[in-house]
């Protein structure tokens, strides 16, 4: 059970990324198995926000090259700017959660705020996949 679990968190690491990754079917897979749904849900959550800082902190850099390229505003500046870090409770969900976090690293938002808010996000996410193997 081991080599599974530390598959679940590196490939739930990967997934907060911009690399593209599916924690969900592994996670979902697993729990399929005789894996503990708590265990599996504390693993896969933590391997994914460990990966949404990591993107969080590749935003401070990104910073000087997004103003360098480009003159308009991005869609994701424009919102994390009207509403704050609570717009980082949707960076679970695919395509636009990843640009969203590494968005807030470049506006250099308060760190606890935007990790609460994702990690909010990201175990609500694992909690609804998770939750048919909850209630049995």
């Amino acid at each position: 059970m081991t080599f599974e679990l530390f598959g679940l968190f590196f490939n739930g690491f990967l997934s907060a990324t911009l690399l593209p990754g599916t924690s969900e079917v592994l996670f979902l897979y697993l729990l399929s198995t005789d894996l503990s749904p708590w265990l599996g849900l504390m693993f896969v959550s933590t391997g994914n926000i460990g990966g949404a800082v990591l993107s969080f902190y590749m935003g401070f850099g990104a910073r000087t090259l997004v103003s360098k390229k480009s003159a308009t505003p991005v869609k994701h500046y424009v919102w994390l700017d009207r509403f704050g870090p609570v717009v980082l409770f949707w960076s679970w969900v695919p395509i636009i959660g990843d640009p969203l976090v590494i968005a807030a690293g470049a506006m250099k938002m308060p760190v606890l705020p935007a990790l609460v808010w994702i990690s909010v996000g990201k175990i609500f996410r694992y909690l609804l996949i998770a939750s048919p193997f909850l209630m049995a």
